[in-house]
């Protein structure tokens, strides 16, 4: 098959043709950039007019005796004026006087307005950028003037102006002083009510806002009523269904009451209970996804290959030498307390590696059960897993069952006892000093230490004893 050009992949035309339309993009920006004049520097100067300075065209021009100075760049509403900034050119604002009136003119008697500056010989120096231009007229606009007399002159004729100034001439003849009167009092009326009027205006522009906020919400308030309205049908048509449903609650809360009363004891301690247990599942809670997945995996590959075809499938390997059996009366299976537990490193969760070919800590665990999972186990039935002996005598493991459980050094720590006889009290010696610091101490004869008898018998035996 042939190669494929590198331009003519479609991936190449895809990014040639958006490269096209970024290039084309940027020179229509570029010109629109320098025919608004966007990379041109000018020096601000505001200038304050009235309303009318509003229809001013964006870039509108701002001429001195006919000649262009600059342009107006900005026009907005401040304090009830119109404010614009006037974008001046640095080569020619220094021609232009400090103390300058500004007219904003039509070109033609209809046309597009600009603003003239006139000087007015009042101070010395040129218009600097920052000034402010206050003294600015708005000529008398015939388009304006048009506008607002020709509905006037259209809507009345003529004939009935002067029949309504003649019946008006004649209603007031004679009733001046009346007239006058009424005047004054509308007068005094309109001076107590003069005070009160912005505080009227602007409740009236803040009853016109809550207005709007009503007319934009009508829609939501129509859909709440009717699904309101759709609510309320369905709560009468299910009103008998609403009655059993309330009657049952009732009924439940009757049982649920009878149950806490006799149980919300027993409830309560049971949580107080639960405290414990559930800090030492937080404590070893890392090491439950791992267990999970060994667990997963010893179900689905190996349990399933031994209960494959319904059958019981079993590879018998004797081992020599056997493992002795447990003594039933001294060797039975303990729960140590939790603060033994944490003086074992091989019960820590967060400690890994090895000690020799022990593991060093459950983490070590954790990640062989990890690697299983994962199809790539470390222990087989020629490579087990082993256990230091001190953790077999956490349990209540006795010996080491030929080496199966440890070794035999690890069980057989020689006690501590008097150092004249240098020997070791016997068990049956050790369990009456145990029962003698019980009575001193009050500590349980499980708990206490081996050094209690090389306090208590030396002084039992009547001997003295020495430390190294």
């Amino acid at each position: 098959m042939a190669r494929t050009p590198t331009l003519e992949k479609p991936s190449s035309l895809r990014l040639l043709g958006v490269g096209l339309l970024v290039v084309c993009m940027f020179f229509l920006w570029l010109t629109w950039a320098f025919f608004s004049k966007t990379f041109t520097e000018y020096d601000d100067v505001k200038l304050t007019t009235t309303k009318s300075g509003l229809s001013l065209p964006n870039r509108a021009d701002v001429k001195l005796r006919g000649m262009i100075v600059g342009v107006v760049r900005e026009v907005h509403v401040e304090n009830g004026q119109v404010a614009m900034t006037l974008g001046m050119d640095p080569k020619l604002i220094d021609r232009v006087p400090a103390g300058v009136r500004a007219e904003i003119i039509p070109k033609t008697l209809f046309g597009e307005k600009y603003v003239n500056l006139i000087p007015t010989g009042t101070s010395s120096g040129s218009l600097q950028a920052g000034a402010t231009i206050t003294d600015a007229t708005v000529p008398v606009e015939f388009e304006e003037f048009f506008n607002d007399i020709y509905p006037i002159l259209t809507a009345v004729p003529p004939e009935k102006v002067s029949y309504t100034l003649t019946a008006l001439a004649n209603t007031l003849e004679g009733r001046g002083e009346s007239l006058g009167e009424t005047l004054d009092v509308a007068n005094d009326y309109l001076q107590k009510f003069n005070p009160e009027t912005q505080q009227a205006v602007d409740d009236i522009v803040d009853l016109g806002k809550v207005a709007d906020t009503y007319a934009g919400e009508m829609d939501n308030f129509g859909n709440l009523l009717e699904n309101t309205s759709d609510i309320s049908d369905t709560i009468v048509d299910k009103r008998k269904d609403l009655a059993d449903f309330f009657d049952e609650t009732d009924e439940l809360s009757t049982v649920l009451t009878k149950f806490l009363k006799a149980s919300g004891d027993d409830i309560v301690a049971t949580v107080g209970n639960s405290v414990q247990p559930l800090k030492i599942s937080n404590e070893y809670s890392s090491m439950f996804p791992c267990w999970f997945k060994g667990l997963d995996t010893f179900l689905r590959q190996h349990m399933d290959s031994i209960l494959r075809n319904g059958t019981l499938h079993i590879d018998l390997k004797l081992v020599s030498p056997q493992a002795t059996l447990y003594d039933v009366n001294t060797e039975k299976p303990t729960i140590p307390k939790q603060s033994v537990i944490d003086t074992v490193d091989l019960a820590n969760p967060k400690i890994h590696g090895y000690n020799g070919q022990y593991p060093a800590g459950l983490g070590t665990i954790c990640d062989e059960l990890n690697a299983a999972a994962a199809g790539n186990p470390i222990r087989n039935h020629d490579n087990p897993i082993l256990i230091p002996g001190e953790l077999w005598k956490l349990i209540g493991v006795k010996n080491s069952h030929n080496g199966k459980l440890g070794t035999d050094a690890d069980y057989n720590r020689s006690g501590l006892g008097s150092s004249n006889l240098d020997a070791s009290d016997s068990p049956a010696q050790r369990a009456v000093l145990d029962r003698m610091t019980t009575a001193l101490t009050g500590v349980k004869s499980s708990n206490v230490p081996d050094v209690a008898s090389l306090m208590l018998s030396p002084v039992v035996r009547g001997a003295g004893v020495s430390a190294p």
